[in-house]
């Protein structure tokens, strides 16, 4: 038995021509993953981009695996948070219970081929001989985030986001050197403000005014210029029914109730937009 370490054959696969790493115990529960996602390590590979795309192929084009077992979210595509990815799966895979995560970027064996993209294997941990147990937990401040660029721009203050992650693993001997169990939890708590934009009528149209461009009564020119009607101009065209003062003060309310802050929405003469912070809790 001839055993290297440290050198380039340690390094090199001459078994076949698959290309990958495989991710160790160690390495799965200390490398930093966002809430602390296992398959969020394929994209520490070498040829793979934050959103999944594999040596060219596509982001959701990747296989996975758990203990051989198909769990690829087929439903959305692998859709998370802002963007598709490829590291989509049915399953929510906490790092304690992984014992391996192998990866293989290109040049899969037939006997993992499924996809163009990735081929991402997942062995689960099993109990010893031995009882043992981890238990963590995990805290992100809101003071750590940065704010949303349409809340500057708007002068919104930035949203909370308060999260908890917490969780163990627990493995042992039912019958020893015979059959074995391994239990893990991962539970999270979170507090999350999401910027949310919705249209809103502007102070004028509250007191009744209506404001549109058009070419001005007897200007030969014909040039565009913002006009604006009020509400007794509004009442002579419509005579037959008038303006309703009870339409009139639900706009007034609402202009005064919500200030226009956001001009990404509404027309801007009539209507503009207010953006807020949206609590949510998961």
């Amino acid at each position: 038995m001839t055993v290297t370490s440290n050198t380039i054959e340690s390094l090199i696969n001459n078994q076949d021509a698959t290309i990958g790493n495989n991710f160790v115990p160690e390495q799965i529960t200390q490398l930093p993953t966002n809430l602390r996602r296992v398959a969020d390590l394929l994209s520490l590979q070498p040829g793979v981009t934050r959103e999944g795309y594999v040596a060219g192929g596509r982001s959701d084009q990747a296989n996975i695996t758990l203990d051989g077992v198909d769990i690829n979210d087929q439903q959305t595509g692998g859709r998370t948070d802002q963007f598709q990815t490829s590291q989509g799966t049915v399953l929510r895979l906490t790092t304690e219970a992984v014992e391996e995560f192998r990866i293989t970027t290109t040049n899969a064996n037939a006997n993992q081929g499924r996809s163009s993209g990735a081929q991402v294997s997942l062995i689960t941990k099993s109990g010893t001989n031995n009882f043992r147990g981890s238990a963590f937990y995990f805290y992100r401040p809101t003071a750590f985030s940065a704010n949303n660029f349409f809340n500057n721009l708007a002068g919104v203050e930035r949203g909370s986001l308060a999260r908890h992650v917490f969780g163990g693993a627990i493995g042992g001997p039912i019958v020893k050197d015979r059959a074995f169990f391994f239990y893990s939890y991962e539970g999270q708590n979170q507090k999350l403000d999401e910027s949310v934009v919705r249209v809103v009528p502007l102070a004028s149209l509250g007191m009744g005014q209506l404001r549109f461009f058009g070419a001005a009564p007897g200007d030969p020119s014909g040039t565009n210029r913002l006009i604006t009607l009020s509400t007794a101009q509004l009442n002579s065209i419509y005579s037959g029914v008038g303006i309703n003062p009870a339409a009139v003060a639900v706009f007034a309310g609402a202009a005064s109730r919500y200030p226009a802050n956001d001009t990404s929405v509404g027309d801007g003469i009539n209507t503009g937009g207010f953006r807020f912070n949206a609590p949510t809790t998961d």
